[in-house]
C-alpha cells in the first residue's frame, strides 16, 4: 500500500476537512502544485525525476531553482546530510487519532534536537511576501504537524521563490507563537474530525480527487454541522 493510499490522516487530509468544515470552495491550483511536486522530486529525490514528467511546465525554470538551492552553503548541507521524504506514522496524543507525515528533510533524527526542513516552491519575491503564504496556505499547521510527528524542536520552511534567483528561511523553534498556531488548528481540525466521523469521506475525496462534492453533499446533509 502507498503512502497516498494508507487510511490515516495528513496535514493534506486536514485541508480536505477544513474545506468540508467551513464550505469554501476547494481551489486546488493545479499547476502550481503539479509544478511544486515535480521541483521536490528534482531535489529529494533526483533518482526519480523523468524529464518526461514536466509536459507542461516551464523547465528551465526548474532547474534554474534548483541551481538556487545548490548553490546555497546550508542547503546543500542539508541535502548532504538528512534524511530525505521519510515516511512518519504516529498517533497524535490528544485525539488518538492515527496520522501520517511525509517529511522533505530531518536532520540529526537521532539526535534529541532533530530539525524538520520543508521546502516550499513560491511566487513571492520577499521575505515578507513570503511570510504572507505561510499564513494563506497554512504552512504553520503543516509545521506544526510535521513537527510533532517526530518531536522535533525547531523547523525550517525554505522558500524558493520562481520570480528571483532568491531563497527565502523561516527558521522556527516548536514553542513559538507560529508554531502554537499551527499546532491549535491542526488539533481543532482533528477533534472535528473524530467527533464528526470524516474518516472515510475524507478518505474517499482523497483517493477520488473529488473534495469539492464531497464537502457540497456534507454541507447539503440534514444537521451536517450540528
Amino acid at each position: 500500500m502507498s503512502y497516498y493510499q494508507l487510511p490515516r490522516i495528513s496535514n493534506s487530509d486536514l485541508s480536505i476537512a477544513m474545506h468540508m468544515l467551513t464550505g469554501a470552495p476547494y481551489e486546488k491550483p493545479e499547476s502550481a502544485f503539479r509544478f511544486g511536486g515535480v521541483f521536490h522530486e528534482l531535489l529529494l529525490e533526483p533518482e526519480k525525476f523523468r524529464t518526461e514528467s514536466c509536459h507542461g511546465l516551464d523547465i528551465n525554470l526548474l532547474y534554474r531553482m534548483h541551481r538556487t538551492v545548490l548553490s546555497n552553503h546550508y542547503c546543500k548541507a542539508l541535502l548532504e546530510q538528512s534524511q530525505k521524504e521519510k515516511v512518519i506514522l504516529w498517533q497524535e496524543p490528544t485525539t488518538g487519532i492515527a496520522c501520517k507525515s511525509k517529511l522533505d528533510i530531518i536532520v540529526n533524527e537521532e539526535s534529541d534536537r532533530p530539525l524538520v526542513v520543508d521546502f516550499k516552491t513560491t511566487s513571492a519575491r520577499s521575505l515578507s511576501a513570503f511570510l504572507q503564504c505561510c499564513q494563506m496556505y497554512h504552512y504553520d499547521r503543516q509545521m506544526a504537524f510535521y513537527a510533532d510527528s517526530i518531536g522535533a524542536k525547531e523547523v525550517c520552511l525554505i522558500g524558493v521563490s520562481k520570480q528571483a534567483k532568491r531563497l527565502f528561511f523561516v527558521q522556527k523553534y516548536a514553542a513559538s507563537p507560529f508554531m502554537e498556531e499551527g499546532r491549535r488548528k491542526y488539533r481543532y481540525l482533528l477533534s472535528r474530525v473524530k467527533e464528526l466521523d470524516l474518516f472515510e469521506s475524507i478518505y474517499y475525496a482523497r483517493q477520488n480527487n473529488t473534495v469539492q462534492e464531497v464537502s457540497a453533499a456534507y454541507h447539503t446533509t440534514p444537521n451536517s454541522n450540528s
